[in-house]
Formats: C-alpha cells, structure tokens, sequence
C-alpha cells in the first residue's frame, strides 16, 4: 500500500486518491483494499488508458494474494 501512491502518481499526477477498505458480504473475513483514484479534469477515454497503463506496467507484477484483495477505481468528482 506504501508503494500505491507513488506508482498511482506517474499516470495521474494531479488526482486525489482515498482509500477504502471494503468488507464482502458474502465471505467472512474477506476484505478488499479500493484506491478510488479522484478525478477533476481528464476526459473518461484518457482516464480508461491511463488505468490501463497503470495496471500493465504495476498491478500485473503484484503477487496474486495483492491483486486478489486490492483494486483501483476511477472516479469523476462532483466540480467535473
């Protein structure tokens, strides 16, 4: 998670990142890590690449046991 901020930084450099830890519902003691990386001023088809950039070059190299527990979500803020 330490690591997360900085690796979200190189493709959205001027966005708003919140943590938040999800429980499931439908497993006990199952719960997801969610970076909901805040977005102001990039239009959604620049944002979908950047993600997807990010994923290929960071996400894909975590551990199974990481990628199973965390996510990156985008989302546009109310002043879009």
């Amino acid at each position: 998670m330490l690591e997360a901020p900085v690796q979200i930084s190189h493709y959205f450099p001027e966005q708003r990142l919140l943590l938040q830890v999800i429980n499931d519902p439908e497993i006990p003691n199952y719960v997801h890590l969610v970076v909901s990386i805040i977005l102001t001023d990039l239009a959604p088809d620049e944002a979908m690449d950047r993600e997807d950039e990010l994923r290929k070059n960071w996400s894909r190299g975590l551990s199974h046991e990481i990628r199973e527990h965390f996510y990156t979500i985008l989302e546009y803020s109310d002043e879009f």
